[in-house]
């Protein structure tokens, strides 16, 4: 199967635009992954099934978004959900599974692929399957040039077999094949090393990799976040007319609109991320104390989840707030969502540190939620939201920058652009059809075969094919407008 699933990938997935081929491949890939698993750890084997289910679903996307960045985090996330799938379904515990090896899922099971299929080969070679396979190699061997004889004279009678043989031709003259083979040759060695590890037996508790370690006492704790939770919280009560006011309405403040929105939003964003980590890392590396000292740690840590989830709700007001006025970007929109799943993450930590905090528990519950916040993104269709919310607002404003929308939005935003043409005045559609001629002419807009079949793609070429031609001069034009 392993072979079938390689020569799979190098036909449907090899320099081939995202479409049905990724759910195609990731969905059976998964499914006998789940059956070589039940045939040697059937409990292991039920335990991967988020991680594999997860990964379809959020495969499936590729069919659905014609966004690069959209369909380049699906790739990674996908990588990242079949490696700890792996890891799961060959018996490992999942309590000992936690941030570092879900961040490190691809590259080890990599690793583990490529020594299993290693050692599968080893075995193959010092037993009698190698004999027993020999046959076989001979038989290729005398068939091969019989069927290129064959072929060739087949082909003076069919146009079919002809055309074949010249591509096959064209193609050795070229080695355009050989990159296509070396692709299908690497994704064989993961696959078959996938399904050889997972029918290993592997024993039971296997030490981690030894990593430097300290014990903080209950003292060192206190001290650290108690020092940490009173500067937060003396820089929000400073900061209040700041963070939950508008300075730039104050007269004579020196202060921009602008200026006051972007100020400091990357830093609180960043400082919410490292006092996170500060508490998980504080419990991980504890020596615990009495249990009056603990009760005194959780609830500086629950006060400081509180404080940074204050920050974080600032910053995201502050986008919101710069949204409202100067319309909505790609950027702008995933920074919230980031700050929606960072929120998601402290109520998450909160319930933790509550019952006993277990770090490796947070991660995988924080992995899941940020797994089901992409697919949710990928499927929502933001570039059609911000065209939507952009138009609404900002039609017959200078504010609306048409060259973004037409431009640097994808191929998501086309229809969306198409249907709100028609509520924008006179200029600003011609502005829009300039753009959208020379989006058109640049992007080179294609269905592509079968495998590649993909939903908003597919609507983009249909929308597009109704757009008036311009003059390559005219379209241009579009990058000249303020």
């Amino acid at each position: 199967m392993a072979l079938i699933l390689a020569v799979l990938a190098a036909t449907i997935c090899f320099d081939a635009l995202p479409g049905i081929n990724w759910p195609i491949w990731t969905v059976l890939a998964s499914a006998f992954l789940y059956r070589n698993a039940m045939k040697a750890h059937p409990a292991a084997a039920r335990a991967s099934v988020l991680p594999l289910a997860l990964g379809g679903v959020l495969s499936a996307g590729a069919a659905v978004t014609a966004d690069d960045g959209e369909q380049a985090l699906i790739l990674v996330a996908v990588m990242v959900l079949l490696a700890v799938a792996m890891r799961v379904a060959s018996g490992a515990e999942v309590a000992r599974i936690g941030a570092g090896s879900i961040a490190a899922a691809p590259v080890t099971g990599a690793a583990a692929t490529v020594r299993a299929t290693w050692a599968a080969a080893n075995d193959a070679a010092q037993n009698g399957r190698a004999r027993e396979a020999a046959p076989i190699v001979r038989g290729l061997v005398i068939a091969g040039p019989i069927v290129a004889f064959l072929w060739l004279l087949f082909a003076q009678a069919d146009p079919h077999l002809s055309a074949w043989g010249s591509a096959i031709v064209r193609a050795i003259q070229e080695l355009s094949f050989v990159p296509r083979v070396l692709f299908g040759a690497a994704m064989f060695v993961l696959v078959f090393g996938a399904y050889a590890y997972v029918r290993k037996e592997h024993a039971p508790g296997a030490p981690a990799m030894p990593v430097f370690t300290i014990a903080l006492a209950a003292t060192e704790r206190v001290i650290v976040l108690a020092s940490v939770t009173a500067l937060l919280a003396m820089f929000l009560v400073l900061q209040v007319p700041y963070l939950f006011g508008n300075p730039a309405a104050a007269a004579g403040s020196g202060i921009t609109y602008a200026e006051w929105a972007h100020r400091g939003f990357g830093e609180l964003t960043f400082a919410s991320v490292i006092v996170t980590t500060l508490i998980v890392l504080l419990d991980v590396h504890a020596q615990r104390g009495t249990e009056r000292g603990e009760g005194m740690i959780r609830t500086l840590g629950l006060t400081l989840v509180a404080l940074t989830f204050m920050v974080v709700l600032s910053a995201f007001r502050r986008i919101t707030l710069y949204e409202a006025a100067y319309g909505y970007t790609v950027m702008r929109l995933w920074s919230q969502a980031f700050m929606a799943g960072m929120a998601v993450a402290l109520a998450l930590l909160a319930l933790e540190i509550r019952g006993g905090l277990d770090a490796r528990r947070l991660a995988r519950s924080v992995g899941v939620a940020a797994a089901l916040a992409l697919t949710v993104l990928v499927y929502w269709n933001t570039d059609a939201f911000i065209v939507r919310r952009n138009v609404a607002h900002f039609a017959g404003t200078p504010k609306l920058d048409i060259r973004y929308l037409a431009t640097q939005l994808g191929e998501n935003a086309l229809p969306a652009l198409v249907s709100a043409r028609l509520d924008l005045p006179a200029d600003q559609q011609m502005r829009l059809d300039r753009c959208l001629a020379w989006s058109r002419d640049n992007r080179l807009l294609k269905v592509g075969a079968w495998y590649e079949a993909n939903v908003r793609r597919i609507a983009a070429v249909r929308v597009g094919g109704t757009l008036d031609a311009l003059p390559p001069a005219e379209a241009k034009a579009c990058l000249g407008f303020d």
